[in-house]
C-alpha cells in the first residue's frame, strides 16, 4: 500500500483485513510524503482506506471503490 501526504505526519491504514480497526497498522514515510505499508496477503476479496489527519481517505491511485457494510467509501481489491 501506498499513499501521498504531508510530510513528518501519521497515517494509518485499515480495512476489512484488520476489522476496521483505525490505528492497528501505521504505514511508514519512506520518504519525504511518501508512506508505504507491505503484507503478504490471503486470496480473497478486501477493502481499505488510509486514515490521515483524522479522516479516512480512499486510495486516490486505485478507481475500485465504494460504499462498505460501515456506510463509508472505501477501495477495494481482490487476490485470486
Amino acid at each position: 500500500f501506498t499513499f501521498r501526504h504531508s510530510e513528518g505526519k501519521r497515517v494509518f491504514l485499515t480495512g476489512s483485513f484488520t476489522n476496521w480497526e483505525p490505528f492497528m497498522i501505521e504505514m511508514n514515510e519512506t520518504s519525504p510524503g511518501v508512506y508505504e505499508f507491505k503484507r503478504n496477503m490471503k486470496p480473497g476479496y478486501y477493502e481499505y482506506c488510509f486514515i490521515a489527519n483524522g479522516r479516512r481517505v480512499i486510495d486516490p491511485l486505485n478507481a475500485d471503490f465504494g460504499t462498505n457494510s460501515h456506510g463509508y467509501l472505501a477501495s477495494r481489491f481482490a487476490i485470486r
